[in-house]
């Protein structure tokens, strides 16, 4: 469904049942449809590298969220998890619930099958 009929589908359904679509949940839909997977070996030469770009993996996105969320005064805070494949993933974590490339409504890291790995204040090859 394009952003334009999401759009519409959400102001439908405001009128409809009166609900609305919380800040964290329309920011997450903003990020993710224009968000494009690229491996950071292809776009940067390194392994891994943090961006806050449209443009990258799962730290990358988690950085823009972060960004367009403190944006409207809602605070989260980038967490490393090891996924179900052992694999490590940066998810975000507002008020408990997790935010990810993978998914596109909150969570929570047991329901994805997530374990807490570590926290990061700020984005590593940010640290001075």
């Amino acid at each position: 469904m394009g952003h334009f009929k999401k759009y519409h589908f959400a102001i439908i359904v405001t009128l409809l049942t009166g609900c609305t679509f919380s800040p964290i949940q329309q920011e997450l839909d903003y990020v993710h449809h224009r968000f494009v997977y690229e491996h950071d070996l292809k776009q940067y030469g390194k392994r891994d590298w943090w961006a806050a770009s449209y443009r990258g993996d799962c730290e990358d996105f988690a950085l823009v969220l972060q960004r367009r969320l403190a944006d409207r005064g809602i605070a989260a805070h980038l967490v490393r998890v090891i996924a179900k494949d052992l694999q490590g993933h940066i998810v975000l974590m507002v008020d408990g619930k997790a935010l990810d490339i993978n998914h596109k409504f909150p969570f929570t890291l047991e329901s994805a099958g997530y374990r807490l790995w570590d926290e990061y204040p700020v984005a590593p090859n940010e640290v001075k």
